[in-house]
């Protein structure tokens, strides 16, 4: 096993859990995989958020409920300013007596009724999880600004990057860290180190934030319990086969879906529990088919999950490309730093705005140069299958931190070749990353789809433009594909 492998799997067992940071990349494995003719212009960053603890207090009998795993990020005390009043600042401490349920099965010692100020509720980033994406952002802050020098050493103005979460705790708090570790508090300069915030960009949860599932698209309610009706009976006759041990750690609602959150939020944070790593790959491989794999079912599923989101990707992509850099000739290569900013382009017209409102409440002319994006692993296994990577060994439940890259390139090779060219398209590629690994789209698999040099992790973008004419989604779109159908 190596280091790398080890940082995943932090427990006893050896199970993988987490997508810690990669080890740096070698010298000729950096200049293979970015060559001098290639200058960086983009990078997206999508992630699920860090180790958490469970959602709920289930398997009680095998594993305590309440832990003490969040000190850095306590919900428990709350310090309060009244009236504005300068130093009048009150500190409000909550008592959490028991997060367990009463249960004659639960030992005496796993009911928590001494709170902790470290104490977690159910669904949390831990301490841990912090320190998770922190790394995180420091390999991020490695390649991007030391080896590759596409971003600052020091953040002057926060129009460089744009932050973008769903309004969860657990994905705003996971996006706090990772900033923290590609920007440290003492890199931050001028408008970035004053006392006005930096802006995470987030949309109303429920059917309108693009980032996951709209759970009131009433096909996607419609075809999800056509999926449950013929899977669940499937696996209720595989949980026959299974262990007593595996039998009791079943819900009578979620099947193994509540027993493998539970576990892989312990083995995340070496907690001592009783289950062996084929015991828990049981686990993830019937929760995984049971929460995704209607995805391989229903062939639309994608679009309807994840459309809007990967339209929301490709806009910023499209601004990019459309945004003259500088002229060719005095175009720096991705070792270099560039000597002046690209020239400003008009704000495009979008579908989803959220980048433009961006630009506009920093005043920028350009589109930022990198965007994160934080979510769930019902965001990441969605944009796997959009992209048609849910597939071998992408095809399991995402690690927590688990995370999808998009770097959009221009080739200054395709520039000096042909200077006439007046689409900026012609001259930019795109690649995917999924933790860290360069992906081959099937899309991007004809050899007029990537990059002349035979490498096929570089679409170009006209193909993965055309990727996204296919799975994505605009607002009217989503509306009609969210209709049912008469065969539904």
């Amino acid at each position: 096993m190596t280091d790398y492998d080890k940082r995943r799997a932090p427990n006893p067992q050896h199970i993988a859990t987490t997508a810690a940071a990669p080890p740096p990349l070698s010298p000729a494995d950096l200049a293979a995989r970015y060559p001098s003719n290639l200058v960086l212009r983009l990078v997206q960053f999508v992630h699920r958020h860090a180790e958490r603890t469970p959602v709920s207090p289930w398997i009680q009998h095998l594993v305590q409920p309440v832990h003490n795993d969040c000190l850095v990020g306590s919900f428990l005390e709350l310090q309060s300013t009244v009236g504005g009043a300068a130093g009048a600042r009150q500190t409000y401490r909550k008592a959490l007596f028991n997060a367990a349920t009463w249960d004659e099965d639960v030992p005496s010692h796993h009911v928590h009724a001494a709170p902790s100020l470290s104490t977690c509720y159910h669904g949390q980033l831990t301490d841990r999880g912090r320190s998770t994406m922190a790394g995180i952002g420091a390999s991020l802050r490695d390649l991007y600004v030391t080896k590759l020098k596409f971003l600052p050493a020091n953040l002057s103005h926060p129009s460089l990057v744009y932050l973008r979460s769903t309004d969860y705790p657990r994905t705003l708090e996971s996006l706090h860290s990772l900033f923290d570790g590609l920007f440290p508090p003492a890199t931050r300069s001028g408008a970035v180190a004053a006392s006005d915030p930096l802006i995470i960009y987030s949309r109303s949860p429920v059917g309108y934030d693009n980032s996951y599932a709209d759970y009131e698209c009433a096909r996607y309610r419609a075809l999800r319990k056509q999926f449950d009706a013929i899977v669940h009976p499937q696996l209720a006759n595989e949980y026959k086969t299974w262990s007593p041990k595996l039998q009791s750690l079943l819900h009578s609602k979620h099947g193994a879906v509540a027993a493998f959150d539970v576990l892989v939020s312990s083995l995340a944070h070496n907690w001592d529990v009783d289950i062996t790593p084929d015991e828990f790959e049981t686990l993830r491989t019937a929760s995984t088919r049971q929460w995704f794999d209607y995805i391989s079912m229903y062939p639309e599923f994608p679009k309807l999950m994840i459309g809007r989101f990967v339209t929301e990707i490709h806009e910023l992509q499209q601004h990019v490309v459309d945004t003259p850099p500088m002229a060719a000739a005095a175009a720096p290569s991705i070792g270099a730093v560039s000597p002046s900013p690209p020239r400003p382009s008009p704000l495009p017209a979008t579908e989803f705005s959220m980048h433009v409102q961006h630009m506009a409440d920093f005043k920028a002319d350009v589109p930022p140069k990198m965007a994160v994006y934080a979510g769930h692993d019902t965001t990441i296994v969605p944009l796997l299958a959009a992209l048609d990577l849910w597939q071998g060994e992408n095809k399991q439940w995402p690690y927590f931190a688990s995370h999808i890259a998009f770097e959009t390139f221009q080739d200054t090779t395709v520039v000096k070749a042909d200077p006439t060219n007046r689409d900026p398209a012609a001259s930019h590629y795109v690649r995917v990353l999924y933790n860290d690994e360069p992906q081959h789209l099937p899309a991007c698999a004809d050899k007029i789809a990537h990059h002349p040099s035979g490498d096929t992790s570089l679409c170009t973008f006209a193909a993965f433009r055309a990727l996204v004419a296919e799975v994505g989604e605009t607002r009217k779109q989503h509306i009609e594909n969210c209709k049912i159908k008469k065969w539904d």
